[in-house]
């Protein structure tokens, strides 16, 4: 039918037909892992290429010219705009400022400036024993609240203390000046020429009187004295005058009284031989030679302990030390938290029998191989590509693989058919 050399050009052209169909396949498959492997994400794309006008969707309009009417009147318009702006950023800057420094105040009932509120504790005593307050309760280690002023004095807390405990509010407090300044001249409704005592934080303060400064969180001490000096009971105090502790743990105390050395200065010495009282209960002990004593409470709420100690004085039985006050809040015990743990379900494909699977060395040798051809054929990819490939590279059949083998059976078949029509034409 038809000649020899038409023969070999229509095969020539056949091969080349099935070469470029063969190829067409890998080609695409090329191009979509580089395109899976290095696609910008949609955000940075819009961010670099378009600008604000495409996206808000509004006209660009030319602005007017410097020297033009418009132009005057749109710059003083921005002038006027951002002076108020200023305006606007200056008054807000002072309002800030002034709420910081002075609290909102109420039109009808003004405040006062500069005060603050602090909360102070005190003990009351009198020949060595607590007194009670107007309900029968010991005045014991109780928060007395100062309200309305800036600082805060001894007198003030003596005042605010009759006022909320005794029975006859704060008359039945006094002060009277003298020589030496102000002082007391009745405490607890007793007057008794001056025969009073009172420290600041067990003793760890100098007090020289009613004016004596107190701060938040202080400690009082006050009491009446019953012997006149040299023989005065000696001011006494626990170590630890407020314990919050967890029911069943042990509370260790120490009892101190004090005394003077030589140079008058104050200083504290164990009391032996107190006797402690548990919310006005005698207990079973004393203190021992180093005024040591421990006491430990099974059941939650509040209680009071209290250490006295007698003498004898001209034939009378007389209080030796202040009484010793300290004030126990036992808790609930703490149970210690349980930890949670969370079982989270097994990842799919991460089972132990696949891991195994995936790890073999033939497998591993295979995606090594998987990664270098895709590195040196792919020349615009970045080294994540190349990671990527790796994690990824688990036996399954990617986009395109059937059609690579489909293609090189169609190009064996087309080389083999090639083969035998030459094969044929030499045989004529």
């Amino acid at each position: 039918m038809f000649k020899g050399k038409n023969i070999k050009r229509i095969l020539a052209v056949l091969m080349m037909a099935l070469m470029m169909i063969s190829f067409m396949p890998t080609m695409g498959v090329f191009a979509d892992e580089t395109v899976s492997n290095d696609t910008v994400p949609a955000s940075e794309s819009v961010e670099n290429t378009t600008t604000p006008a495409e996206n808000s969707g509004e006209e660009q309009s030319t602005p007017p010219a410097e020297g033009s009417e418009e132009g005057k009147q749109e710059a003083a318009e921005e002038t006027k705009e951002d002076s108020g702006e200023a305006a606007t950023d200056t008054a807000n800057e002072t309002s800030t400022t002034g709420a910081e420094e002075v609290a909102p105040t109420n039109p009808e009932e003004p405040a006062s400036e500069g005060t603050d509120a602090i909360k102070v504790y005190i003990t009351i005593s009198k020949d060595g024993e607590v007194v009670e307050d107007r309900n029968g309760e010991k005045v014991a280690v109780v928060p007395v609240e100062l309200l309305g002023k800036k600082e805060y004095t001894l007198d003030d807390v003596f005042k605010s203390a009759h006022g909320q405990y005794h029975k006859d509010g704060e008359e039945a407090y006094g002060t009277a000046e003298s020589q030496w300044g102000l002082g007391v001249s009745k405490l607890w409704g007793i007057e008794n020429g001056g025969n009073y005592g009172y420290q600041i934080n067990n003793g760890e303060v100098m007090v020289m009187g009613p004016t004596q400064a107190v701060n938040d969180g202080d400690i009082v001490d006050a009491y009446v004295i019953k012997n006149n000096y040299p023989d005065t009971e000696a001011y006494a105090t626990f170590n630890q005058p407020i314990v919050i502790v967890e029911k069943g743990e042990s509370i260790n105390y120490k009892l101190v009284s004090a005394t003077y050395d030589e140079n008058f200065n104050m200083v504290f010495v164990p009391v032996e031989g107190a006797t402690i009282y548990s919310d006005g209960d005698k207990m079973d002990w004393v203190t021992d030679a180093n005024g040591l004593m421990w006491i430990k409470y099974n059941e939650e709420g509040e209680h009071i302990i209290t250490a006295t100690k007698t003498k004898e004085l001209n034939g009378e039985v007389v209080p030796a030390i202040t009484a010793a006050v300290s004030r126990v809040i036992v808790k609930a015990k703490e149970e210690p938290a349980k930890e949670e743990t969370e079982v989270y379900p097994p990842i799919p494909g991460c089972e132990e029998s696949e891991t195994k699977t995936e790890t073999k060395p033939a497998e591993t040798k295979e995606d090594t191989k998987a990664t270098d051809t895709k590195a040196n054929t792919n020349s615009g990819a970045a080294s994540g590509t190349a990671t990527k490939a790796t994690g990824s590279a688990t036996g399954v059949p990617k986009t395109g693989d059937n059609e690579n083998m489909g293609a090189f059976m169609v190009l064996g078949l087309g080389a083999a058919l090639v083969l035998v029509a030459t094969k044929r034409i030499k045989s004529r």
